[in-house]
């Protein structure tokens, strides 16, 4: 009989944890519509597909973001992963060789990696990141942190495919999946519009590569349409060769204007660009509409960094004034005549 009570209670122990608990917990889950389940679909590379997140917050419902010390720590990793080329690393390689097998004891996003160990690192989405795969992660990273210090009143917290998709499921690097449709007609307008703002990061300045990839035009153009504000950054270590640009060649922002055409904007994955024109199509305007927002995206930017670069020259001095002139070209050729005179 002391056997057997025994084994009763072990066998009871043994349900709960493994049996009653889990479906509870799937129960109470799902209750709160956020259950967690593999997706039917996944991976893109060279873009920056914004699959769903991988981790959510009770409050409104919104996604989890990484703050810059974050990005400050996979930055240092970056670098001594690569201590040769690691400007010239894109997202695929970072993915594949550290997001991953760091968080593969848990396979598990590396914002839910951080929210166990750091949690006082993470917090919901306020900025989700628009950027390309192909581009330096290096200059990804160093421009989000540098927008983060520009933000003193806020502590930003990141919304970063790299790092908050679950690349174990999602397994963006693969590239040879795409998102269903159900997906794109009622996930993606709400996770741009929860994190309640867009980063574009545009590089190289002289032909930005989210100028080129659907997924990027789209997403400045959903953020535009749910009226949320766009900031476009070029990384720091193209400031002065932009600057340089400009004084030699007063053309230079416009040519990249002319050269934007979401209808010939390019996706790795062909359902998934299939998709995306379906959902510009039924935009009001089509394909131009979409093209005009990110026109008007690249003339705020322009403007505010002319300003910012005039700066950088020493007050009344010749190139300041050339400088000056030339910035007043470029944007009277982008149609921002008010801002041209001054």
């Amino acid at each position: 009989r002391p056997f057997w009570g025994d084994f009763t209670r072990f066998t009871s122990m043994w349900k709960a944890e493994h049996f009653v608990a889990p479906f509870m917990i799937h129960v109470r889950q799902s209750r709160m519509g956020c259950a967690k389940s593999k997706p039917a679909v996944s991976g893109v590379t060279e873009d920056n597909p914004a699959f769903p997140p991988s981790a959510t917050v009770d409050t409104a419902g919104g996604s989890l973001g990484v703050s810059a010390e974050v990005l400050v720590q996979l930055l240092h990793c970056i670098r001594r992963q690569y201590p040769e080329n690691c400007d010239l690393i894109g997202s695929k390689e970072v993915v594949l060789d550290i997001i991953k097998p760091a968080t593969k004891p848990h396979r598990s996003s590396y914002v839910d990696k951080v929210l166990r160990e750091n949690p006082a690192r993470v917090g919901a989405a306020n900025v989700f990141v628009s950027h390309a795969w192909k581009c330096s992660t290096v200059a990804l990273l160093e421009t989000c942190i540098q927008y983060s210090k520009e933000q003193p009143q806020r502590t930003v917290f990141f919304w970063l495919d790299i790092c908050c998709n679950n690349q174990h499921e999602i397994d963006q690097a693969s590239g040879d999946s795409s998102m269903g449709w159900d997906w794109w007609k009622h996930s993606f307008t709400s996770l741009i519009k929860g994190c309640g703002q867009v980063l574009i990061i545009a590089s190289p300045f002289k032909s930005p590569e989210v100028c080129q990839r659907a997924w990027c035009l789209f997403e400045a153009a959903t953020a535009t349409l749910e009226a949320l504000p766009v900031t476009v950054r070029v990384p720091l270590a193209e400031n002065e060769a932009l600057r340089d640009a400009i004084l030699e060649d007063s053309d230079i922002m416009v040519t990249v204007m002319l050269n934007i055409d979401s209808s010939n904007a390019q996706a790795t994955v062909t359902e998934d660009l299939k998709n995306i024109r379906t959902m510009i199509e039924e935009i009001d305007g089509s394909y131009n509409a979409v093209d005009n927002v990110f026109k008007l995206v690249l003339r705020a930017w322009i403007a505010s960094k002319g300003q910012a670069l005039l700066e950088t020259f020493a007050d009344g001095s010749t190139r300041q004034g050339r400088f000056a002139t030339q910035m007043g070209l470029v944007l009277h050729k982008a149609g921002d005549y008010d801002k041209a005179i001054d």
